[in-house]
């Protein structure tokens, strides 16, 4: 079903932790919440839940409106329909695997028999149907997340809520869950709203994404579009850009003017008429053990500099590089190894970067500049 906020705000006394937000979730699509530690985002959807009680707005799902600030009316969270999942698996470890994903069919009054062969149909999607008379106890942690999961879907929610659910998994656990996951989500056609502060869990689960920052969606797009086009240097920054540096005010797209180092670079962005950064990918810097030369500077589609390799980690297929330039301007890099010799410390190195990809972003959103709305 259709998840729709309007005008939601939520106060503890003096502090805002939702400024205004207004949400729209169409039916069977996965939206993504995804900001820092104290944005507002798990605040959101316990609103959306019910578990929170918010000082204004409307929360609406499916054609049934569950709070509105105007009128007074709430809905209980028992009333809602909603299927969440913890953080903290919130599993009965004195049930087996079946009973614990049989209890909301209970709840409901579902006979013994419909609710066994409903969990047992929904143990299948995730995987466990093995395991269905195996004490919760006995799980792992990636078994006791599906589930959580299963229990959730079996009561068929109108929309289900997940927050931060693999946050607490091992690596390669929490990336095969992701696939998992989203893989039920698409099949299952749920509208579904998910919590993380974890950009790779973002782009892998979301048909959309919205970026939350004190209390706001300062963004909102694709995965596509939130990754490649960040729209504040500090969105920016939160993805995973970490060469970012500040440039003068009088700067323009063929002289950018780094504030705290004395470099210029060439740039195909226009410069905002706010405080505004240079951002550049890891990705984005070619760095070559050639012996550095004259060519030192910039022409039309190319910004050149010569440095020095500070340090070189072997991640595989690739290598990552903190090189500085002759000029102390700090660059992380990610580049192929060399075919001949290695980006050992202190390498004299070439560095390119083409101006297209030199992005000149705003340090933060302008306010009148934020989505008011996630819609289709």
């Amino acid at each position: 079903m259709e998840v729709v906020v309007q005008d939601l705000e939520l106060a503890y006394g003096d502090f805002v932790a939702i400024k205004r937000l207004d949400l729209t979730i169409p039916d069977g699509e996965s939206v993504v919440l995804l900001g820092q530690s104290g944005c507002g985002k798990t605040s959101t959807m316990r609103c959306i839940a019910g578990l929170e009680s918010p000082t204004g707005g409307r929360i609406s799902i499916g054609d049934r409106t569950v709070f509105d600030g105007a009128s007074g009316k709430v809905v209980p969270v028992f009333k809602r329909n909603v299927g969440m999942v913890f953080q903290s698996y919130a599993v009965w470890p004195h049930k087996t695997v079946l009973e614990n994903v049989s209890f909301p069919l209970k709840m409901k009054g579902i006979a013994r028999a419909d609710r066994r062969r409903q969990a047992l149909e929904v143990l299948e999607i995730v995987g466990l149907a093995h395991l269905a008379e195996r004490g919760a106890s006995m799980l792992s942690g990636g078994q006791m997340q599906r589930v959580a999961l299963a229990r959730s879907m079996a009561m068929s929610p109108s929309v289900l809520l997940l927050d931060e659910p693999l946050s607490n998994l091992d690596a390669r656990l929490r990336d095969d869950l992701r696939v998992e996951l989203r893989r039920i989500q698409t099949e299952r056609g749920l509208t579904s709203l998910y919590v993380t502060h974890d950009q790779q869990e973002a782009l892998a689960l979301a048909d959309r994404i919205a970026i939350m920052q004190e209390g706001r969606i300062t963004q909102l797009g694709t995965p596509e579009q939130i990754y490649g086009s960040p729209v504040s240097a500090s969105i920016a920054g939160f993805l995973g850009v970490t060469n970012i540096f500040p440039i003068a005010p009088s700067s323009t797209p063929r002289s950018l003017e780094l504030t705290d180092h004395d470099i210029t670079l060439r740039s195909t962005y226009p410069v905002p008429r706010t405080a505004a950064s240079v951002c550049i990918r890891p990705e984005d810097i070619t760095v070559t053990l050639e012996q550095p030369t004259d060519r030192v500077g910039h022409d039309a589609d190319t910004n050149y500099l010569s440095g020095t390799v500070e340090v070189a980690v072997f991640q595989g297929a690739s290598i990552r590089c903190k090189v500085r330039t002759d000029s102390g301007l700090p660059l992380d890099a990610i580049c192929a190894p060399p075919a001949v010799g290695t980006f050992a410390p202190g390498a004299r190195v070439s560095i390119s970067i083409d101006s297209d990809r030199v992005k000149v972003l705003p340090n933060e959103a302008p306010v009148s500049d934020i989505p008011q709305a996630v819609a289709a």
